[in-house]
């Protein structure tokens, strides 16, 4: 069975050919309590663990290989999983670990283990063989979703996620390696800033999951109406941490102005309206924050020459 997983710094997405999951990627280890909402109990050589919405404990590494993505990666394959118990598995990592061949190796050889995966999950015994791992840069699943917008073109792919900032210019397809680069400029800063900012001016105690609501809405809440003060210090931040974005593209040499871009992530799809006013040529899909996922099940398809 061929299985797509893109495990996120906030939320893991995984598809199949018929099915698709998604849950917030944060791991508690030791759990006192039992799942509820979107999150699994899980039992692995000996440790107990709550992952997904109830559980605590986010990564900010950029690296992939810990526990919390390892474990995300092993049940969004149990929960897609039907009769074949033989798994084709194709990865994303950061493209700073990509481009390091043995950085790139040691996540794969992490997440494949012994390739005999047994766990328990929500008290279920699951059990699956990971056959081959396929990991690909992160960004790269949009080539093949939308590829007339690299064919003879040269196109700029900025994939902002939860965590970290992707960023890669194709040339007519060909990923320039010389042009890729990884930053911790995902959501999570514009999610530090604002509550920060949230916190000075109203001196209200917000928890961070609260800031995505805030920034969906367009500002924040109060008795119920939303403050228009709030709104123009939302939409000012969101503007710093794109402008931020932008410059980081111009330090290393590269000029949106005179090239295709794609924009990609979930957080690019959260602030798409300041996207579009920033780069007003910017293409981003409507599910951006699948593209990886989604793409990566075409090149897995491609590469196993699999049709299920």
């Amino acid at each position: 069975m061929l299985v797509s997983v893109d495990p996120g710094k906030y939320a893991t997405k995984a598809i199949t050919q018929s099915k698709r999951i998604y849950f917030p990627t944060r791991l508690s280890p030791n759990p006192t309590m039992d799942p509820t909402g979107n999150t699994y109990h899980i039992q692995h050589q000996g440790n107990s663990y709550l992952l997904g919405e109830q559980a605590e404990q986010s990564s900010f590494d950029i690296s992939k290989a810990e526990m919390v993505h390892k474990l995300a990666t092993y049940t969004a394959i149990t929960q897609l999983q039907e009769f074949d118990h033989h798994i084709q598995l194709v990865l994303g990592c950061p493209l700073n670990i990509y481009k390091n061949k043995e950085l790139r190796e040691a996540y794969k050889s992490y997440i494949l283990d012994n390739r005999f995966i047994h766990l328990l999950i929500n008290g279920i015994s699951y059990a699956f063989y990971i056959e081959n791992i396929l990991v690909l840069p992160e960004s790269a699943g949009i080539v093949y979703l939308s590829p007339t917008l690299f064919k003879n073109k040269r196109t700029a792919i900025v994939d902002l996620g939860g965590l970290n900032m992707n960023f890669c210019v194709y040339d007519n397809y060909i990923p320039q390696v010389s042009s890729m680069f990884t930053l911790n400029l995902g959501g999570y800063e514009l999610q530090t800033n604002i509550l920060n900012a949230i916190n000075t001016k109203y001196g209200i105690v917000l928890n961070s999951q609260d800031i995505w609501y805030i920034v969906q809405q367009g500002g924040l809440k109060l008795k119920g109406k939303i403050d228009n003060d709030s709104i123009t210090l939302v939409n000012s931040l969101i503007e710093e941490y794109l402008h931020r974005v932008l410059q980081e593209v111009r330090k290393n040499g590269y000029n949106f102005d005179t090239m295709e871009v794609v924009f990609v992530g979930g957080t690019s799809k959260l602030i798409e309206n300041k996207v579009r006013q920033c780069v007003p040529h910017a293409f981003i899909p409507e599910e951006a924050e699948w593209s990886n996922c989604h793409g990566f099940f075409k090149i897995g398809e491609l590469k196993y020459n699999q049709r299920e």
